[in-house]
């Protein structure tokens, strides 16, 4: 049944949720009947998506038949890191609910003299969301380390997706331009990644290529120019996500905002990034992806020999200089 989940059991959390509290701190009265339908969908939501339903449906078999410690360390170690990510993201996504108790008599808070102001319950959110996803992203990334053992995974939709890119994990963004290891944000860039991969790379450096970054990134004479090639695709995909997603890049990571007003009670404020603000850090990423393109195609076309793909957008310097490039509304011109 969908209500039930795949990696956890209730007989191993009868007694002080011992199960729920080696992943998250929780209550020892937690019960599992009222937890189990929010972590039964976190695991179809985000689990299986990401996993395949062929590597989803054998580790759930392994771990329903030896928890995590059969006799494969591999399996168990994804077990406890999809464990660590369900938990988290099913208090995400259910929070609201769950600290409520819905009767015949209506709705009435759980522990209502006891509730956390709600800039408290927003940041509790905020990081459970964030540690969810940050526990995914570790599960995917031990999987590729060990794919000898979870060939399955290849099967799946996410991992076809993005052998046809120039940035395949959110490690390789990270290296470029920092989204603080976040990655519910990075799923969100997914689609300008796509975008700029597909519209803007091709413009710059031609069809042929691209399309060899994107899809044959072991030939060798290509690791020359592949770092190139992902910092021009991370900041121009920065710089058309900007607008969208309202995220400002600080020190400590990403800030994503909203138009929802104030926080409350010391809550951090949720306006709007300011237009010019926003203008400003479009303008520092278009800068540093036009660095990395000019670097790649000098390059390209200094060794000509060994790049004869990039004679397809013509050799000659001063097309680099004086280009005019017209923006996706076909209105404004700038020079690339």
């Amino acid at each position: 049944m969908l209500t039930d989940p795949k990696f956890f059991k209730k007989e191993n959390n009868t007694q002080n949720a011992a199960e729920f509290k080696r992943c998250l701190p929780v209550n020892v009265n937690t019960s599992f009947v009222t937890l189990a339908p929010a972590i039964a969908t976190a695991e179809q939501n985000h689990v299986r998506p990401l996993m395949g339903d062929t590597l989803f449906n054998e580790l759930a078999t392994y771990y329903s038949e030896n928890g995590i410690e059969g006799s494969s360390a591999e399996k168990n170690e994804l077990v406890s890191y999809v464990q660590m990510a369900v938990v988290r993201l099913a208090y995400w996504e259910s929070f609201d609910q769950l600290a409520v108790t819905m009767s015949d008599r209506g709705l009435q808070v759980t522990n209502g003299e006891n509730r956390a102001y709600r800039y408290q319950e927003d940041r509790l959110k905020l990081s459970l969301q964030r540690q969810g996803f940050g526990y995914l992203n570790t599960a995917i990334g031990y999987i590729m380390e060990h794919i000898d053992i979870f060939g399955s995974f290849t099967e799946s939709d996410y991992y076809s997706e993005r052998q046809d890119s120039v940035i395949r994990s959110m490690k390789e963004m990270e290296a470029i331009t920092s989204i603080g290891n976040d990655f519910c944000l990075f799923a969100k860039l997914r689609q300008f990644i796509s975008e700029t991969e597909t519209m803007e790379l091709p413009f710059r450096v031609g069809g042929a290529l691209s399309t060899l970054l994107r899809s044959n990134r072991t030939e060798a004479r290509l690791k020359t120019i592949l770092r190139s090639a992902q910092g021009f695709v991370a900041h121009w995909t920065m710089a058309e996500a900007l607008p969208s997603l309202n995220v400002i890049m600080s020190p400590n990571g990403p800030v994503v905002v909203s138009d929802q007003g104030n926080g409350g009670n010391g809550g951090e404020s949720n306006n709007p990034i300011p237009p010019d603000l926003t203008g400003i850090l479009q303008k520092k990423h278009r800068e540093m992806a036009e660095r990395y393109i000019g670097q790649l195609v000098t390059y390209c076309k200094q060794n000509i020999e060994t790049y004869p793909e990039i004679a397809e957008i013509g050799l000659s310097t001063a097309h680099e200089k004086t280009a005019d490039h017209r923006d996706n509304r076909g209105k404004k011109t700038f020079l690339a």
